[in-house]
């Protein structure tokens, strides 16, 4: 009876601690999305950016040698750009998947090996000495 009490009073507590993180559940998701979105926006962009910058930088110079030597870099940073919004994208689903996988192993190998202790534990502490 006091383990079904305790297992009550346990679920009751972990629904009260969701209720009052539920109006930040939304906010969190928003925060998350905004800064994967700012990373890859930043490891997309930032090389064309810099690149195209230096590119106009020596163009208004009429440094034409150094126009054709960053040229090809220029295009090179397109292609990165491009290539790198279906890359992460997809790593991100890779790292959500492994990670639901990797939480779902130790979960199982956690309760594999802390339920029987907890078992003789409770049963060391509940059941009355043995009589002499």
């Amino acid at each position: 009876m006091d383990d079904k009490t305790a297992k009550q009073e346990e679920s009751e507590s972990e629904e009260k601690k969701e209720s009052d993180l539920a109006p930040f559940k939304s906010e969190h998701q928003l925060a998350r999305g905004f800064v994967q979105q700012l990373g890859q926006a930043l490891i997309q962009w930032l090389p064309v950016g810099s690149s195209s910058f230096i590119l106009v930088s020596f163009l208004l110079q009429q440094n034409w040698l150094m126009v054709v030597v960053t040229l090809p870099i220029t295009a090179i940073a397109v292609f990165w750009a491009s290539f790198t919004r279906t890359l992460l994208s997809k790593i991100q689903e890779m790292g959500k998947k492994m990670g639901e996988e990797s939480g779902t192993f130790l979960e199982k190998w956690l309760r594999a090996i802390l339920e029987p202790t907890f078992r003789t534990l409770n049963c060391h502490i509940s059941c009355p000495p043995p009589e002499t």
